[in-house]
């Protein structure tokens, strides 16, 4: 991919990645939004390296979304993180109150 497409890619989210939103770190990837194995299995047809089908995403992201579907990928990866992370964030704050509790 030449240099030019590639900063097309990049500015199509302001520097964000497309599924986080997070700025993008210096390692980011081009995505194939519509995997290229639904091309190749003729489930879509067109071509995978359009830029259209090109998405700016963070290198973790793109490692573990591979050739699934941004809808796999949420539900089979991300499934229920937010609420893990609820979770997570009220038992961290609570453990924190309570060790600050105890200090003074």
């Amino acid at each position: 991919m030449n240099k030019e497409t590639r900063e097309i890619i990049y500015n199509k989210f302001g520097g964000r990645c497309a599924y986080s939103g997070t700025v993008l770190e210096p390692n980011w990837q081009c995505d194939h939004f519509i995997p290229k194995r639904q091309f190749t299995l003729n489930i879509v047809s067109g071509n995978p390296d359009d830029i259209s089908n090109l998405m700016p995403v963070q290198g973790i992201i793109n490692h573990y979304k591979r050739s699934l579907s941004i809808k796999e990928f949420k539900e089979w990866y991300l499934g229920g993180l937010h609420e893990r992370l609820k979770s997570y964030q009220k038992t961290h704050v609570l453990k924190k109150v309570k060790n600050e509790k105890n200090i003074c």
